[in-house]
């Protein structure tokens, strides 16, 4: 019975904490303020989830072009393979204390954090990274720096 009680409690405090985050997350909006990504061509993505995955593949929610990575169509399936790379590349996520963090998920390849005169490898065994303000995350050869503030 304790062990019941103890999993509704957990279950109800994590809905509570989770429709908080989403409604922090629409007064930011409603204010103009945002978490963004921002391309080196000035493409913005707002984040407007708790989690975003970054990839080179059709299920990212933001899909990031890689030079040199072959997207060739397999004439069977019609499917498009990506040689060299994984489909998903990388976990930004919301936590309870507002702040994001983003994590690794490809084994082979480590996502490359740049802030100030800092440059940092993110591989998967760090598991989850804190992201700043105006840190530069480069995936290959294509980089997205992390934004909060009006959009």
């Amino acid at each position: 019975m304790l062990v019941v009680l103890a999993a509704f409690f957990f279950t109800a405090s994590f809905c509570v904490l989770l429709r908080e985050a989403k409604m922090r997350g629409r007064q930011y909006e409603e204010h103009g303020l945002a978490a963004y990504f921002k391309t080196d061509f000035g493409q913005i993505y707002v984040i407007r989830s708790s989690e975003v995955f970054i990839g080179a593949g059709q299920n990212a929610d933001i899909r990031i072009r890689i030079p040199g990575v072959d997207r060739k169509k397999n004439r069977w399936w019609g499917k498009t393979k990506l040689a060299g790379i994984a489909q998903i590349h990388a976990h930004a996520l919301i936590k309870e204390d507002g702040q994001f963090y983003i994590r690794n998920l490809s084994d082979r390849f480590p996502v490359y954090m740049e802030f100030g005169d800092e440059r940092k490898a993110i591989r998967t065994k760090d598991g989850e990274i804190k992201m700043y303000h105006g840190a530069r995350y480069i995936f290959g050869g294509c980089a997205l720096t992390f934004s909060r503030g009006v959009v």
